[in-house]
Protein backbone atom coordinates (compact mmCIF):
# COMPACT_ATOMS: atom_id res chain seq x y z
CA UNK A 1 0.00 0.00 0.00
CA UNK A 2 1.53 3.36 -0.99
CA UNK A 3 2.20 5.83 1.82
CA UNK A 4 0.31 9.12 2.14
CA UNK A 5 3.52 10.85 0.96
CA UNK A 6 3.52 8.81 -2.25
CA UNK A 7 -0.14 9.58 -2.89
CA UNK A 8 0.63 13.27 -2.30
CA UNK A 9 3.53 13.05 -4.78
CA UNK A 10 1.29 11.51 -7.45
CA UNK A 11 -1.23 14.29 -6.86
CA UNK A 12 1.47 17.01 -7.12
CA UNK A 13 2.81 15.56 -10.37
CA UNK A 14 -0.72 15.25 -11.78
CA UNK A 15 -1.53 18.86 -10.82
CA UNK A 16 1.67 20.16 -12.43
CA UNK A 17 0.88 18.39 -15.67
CA UNK A 18 -2.80 19.33 -15.64
CA UNK A 19 -2.14 23.01 -14.90
CA UNK A 20 1.03 23.78 -16.83
CA UNK A 21 2.35 20.68 -18.61
CA UNK A 22 5.39 20.67 -16.32
CA UNK A 23 6.96 18.17 -13.97
CA UNK A 24 9.71 18.65 -11.38
CA UNK A 25 12.74 16.52 -12.35
CA UNK A 26 13.05 14.68 -9.05
CA UNK A 27 9.29 14.21 -8.77
CA UNK A 28 9.17 12.60 -12.21
CA UNK A 29 11.58 9.89 -11.12
CA UNK A 30 10.13 9.43 -7.64
CA UNK A 31 6.54 9.24 -8.89
CA UNK A 32 7.47 6.58 -11.47
CA UNK A 33 9.55 4.64 -8.92
CA UNK A 34 6.55 4.58 -6.59
CA UNK A 35 4.24 3.61 -9.45
CA UNK A 36 6.57 0.76 -10.37
CA UNK A 37 6.47 -0.46 -6.75
CA UNK A 38 2.69 -0.09 -6.40
CA UNK A 39 1.40 -0.64 -9.92
CA UNK A 40 -2.13 -1.72 -9.04
CA UNK A 41 -2.64 1.27 -6.76
CA UNK A 42 -0.95 3.57 -9.28
CA UNK A 43 -2.87 2.30 -12.30
CA UNK A 44 -4.93 5.48 -12.68
CA UNK A 45 -1.83 7.65 -12.29
CA UNK A 46 0.28 5.68 -14.77
CA UNK A 47 -2.49 5.35 -17.34
CA UNK A 48 -3.18 9.09 -17.24
CA UNK A 49 0.21 10.68 -16.61
CA UNK A 50 3.14 8.38 -17.42
CA UNK A 51 3.12 9.08 -21.15
CA UNK A 52 2.86 12.82 -20.45
CA UNK A 53 5.74 12.74 -17.95
CA UNK A 54 7.96 10.92 -20.41
CA UNK A 55 6.82 13.16 -23.25
CA UNK A 56 7.88 16.25 -21.30
CA UNK A 57 11.24 14.75 -20.41
CA UNK A 58 12.20 13.61 -23.92
CA UNK A 59 11.52 17.11 -25.25
CA UNK A 60 14.47 18.40 -23.22
CA UNK A 61 17.73 19.08 -25.03
CA UNK A 62 20.69 17.42 -23.29
CA UNK A 63 22.98 20.31 -24.16
CA UNK A 64 20.73 22.67 -22.19
CA UNK A 65 20.32 20.61 -19.03
CA UNK A 66 22.73 19.46 -16.35
CA UNK A 67 23.88 15.97 -15.44
CA UNK A 68 21.29 15.65 -12.64
CA UNK A 69 18.49 16.43 -15.10
CA UNK A 70 19.90 13.98 -17.67
CA UNK A 71 19.96 11.30 -14.99
CA UNK A 72 16.33 12.07 -14.16
CA UNK A 73 15.37 11.69 -17.82
CA UNK A 74 17.25 8.41 -18.20
CA UNK A 75 15.95 6.98 -14.91
CA UNK A 76 12.39 7.92 -15.89
CA UNK A 77 12.75 6.27 -19.30
CA UNK A 78 13.99 3.06 -17.68
CA UNK A 79 11.16 3.14 -15.18
CA UNK A 80 8.67 3.69 -17.99
CA UNK A 81 9.86 0.53 -19.74
CA UNK A 82 9.77 -1.40 -16.45
CA UNK A 83 6.20 -0.25 -15.74
CA UNK A 84 5.02 -1.27 -19.22
CA UNK A 85 6.66 -4.71 -18.83
CA UNK A 86 5.15 -5.18 -15.40
CA UNK A 87 1.71 -4.12 -16.61
CA UNK A 88 1.87 -6.52 -19.56
CA UNK A 89 2.71 -9.37 -17.16
CA UNK A 90 -0.18 -8.44 -14.86
CA UNK A 91 -2.63 -8.26 -17.76
CA UNK A 92 -1.41 -11.58 -19.17
CA UNK A 93 -1.90 -13.25 -15.78
CA UNK A 94 -5.39 -11.76 -15.51
CA UNK A 95 -6.32 -12.88 -19.03
CA UNK A 96 -5.10 -16.41 -18.34
CA UNK A 97 -7.17 -16.51 -15.18
CA UNK A 98 -10.24 -15.20 -17.01
CA UNK A 99 -9.97 -17.73 -19.83
CA UNK A 100 -10.22 -20.69 -17.46
CA UNK A 101 -6.81 -21.97 -16.48
CA UNK A 102 -6.17 -25.68 -16.51
CA UNK A 103 -8.31 -26.33 -19.56
CA UNK A 104 -7.09 -29.26 -21.62
CA UNK A 105 -8.98 -28.06 -24.69
CA UNK A 106 -6.64 -25.33 -25.79
CA UNK A 107 -7.55 -23.70 -29.04
CA UNK A 108 -11.30 -23.94 -28.55
CA UNK A 109 -13.51 -21.24 -29.95
CA UNK A 110 -14.21 -19.81 -26.49
CA UNK A 111 -10.52 -19.21 -25.88
CA UNK A 112 -10.05 -17.73 -29.34
CA UNK A 113 -12.75 -15.15 -28.65
CA UNK A 114 -11.52 -14.21 -25.16
CA UNK A 115 -10.70 -10.52 -25.23
CA UNK A 116 -7.30 -9.61 -23.91
CA UNK A 117 -7.19 -6.64 -21.56
CA UNK A 118 -5.69 -3.48 -23.03
CA UNK A 119 -2.32 -2.27 -21.73
CA UNK A 120 -3.10 1.43 -21.46
CA UNK A 121 0.51 2.40 -20.65
CA UNK A 122 1.95 0.65 -23.73
CA UNK A 123 1.68 3.87 -25.74
CA UNK A 124 4.39 5.42 -23.55
CA UNK A 125 6.93 3.26 -25.38
CA UNK A 126 6.39 5.41 -28.46
CA UNK A 127 7.85 8.41 -26.66
CA UNK A 128 10.53 6.37 -24.92
CA UNK A 129 11.90 4.94 -28.17
CA UNK A 130 11.12 7.79 -30.57
CA UNK A 131 14.49 8.92 -31.91
CA UNK A 132 12.90 12.08 -33.32
CA UNK A 133 12.42 13.49 -29.81
CA UNK A 134 14.71 16.38 -28.85
CA UNK A 135 16.48 14.40 -26.13
CA UNK A 136 17.74 11.85 -28.66
CA UNK A 137 18.43 14.23 -31.53
CA UNK A 138 21.06 16.17 -29.65
CA UNK A 139 22.30 13.52 -27.20
CA UNK A 140 25.99 12.71 -27.36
Amino acid sequence: QPSPEVRKLWKEVANGIDKSQTVVWKNAVESLEAANSHLEEARGFTETYMKQIIGILVEQQPSKIGQHEKSCVEDSLGLGVAIVCQDLKVLLRKSRGASGSGSSTSGTSTQATTELPVCKVLDALHSIFNRKKAYYKTAK
